[in-house]
């Protein structure tokens, strides 16, 4: 994914970070681990393998289950 910028998150156990909006859209794609995702009015169950799109403007706050990593590909628009 040479063309848009990672952003990569690890988190252990119980641990939780903001991601800020972006003006750009991303795909995040969870390679480890478990927990959930909140984003605008939207919570969603993380799991290894899931992807989503995250629409532009949107921001990410996750919340690791047990440990969890993320890769968010995003291009500013």
């Amino acid at each position: 994914m040479s063309e848009f910028n990672m952003l990569i998150t690890e988190l252990g156990a119980g641990g939780e970070e903001k991601i800020k909006a972006i003006e750009g859209p991303s795909i995040m794609v969870v390679t480890a681990g478990g927990g959930t995702l909140m984003g605008g009015e939207q919570k969603v169950e993380l799991k290894e393998g899931y992807v989503f799109f995250v629409g532009c403007g949107t921001e990410m706050h996750l919340k690791a289950d047990e440990n969890l990593e993320v890769h968010v590909a995003y291009c500013v628009a």
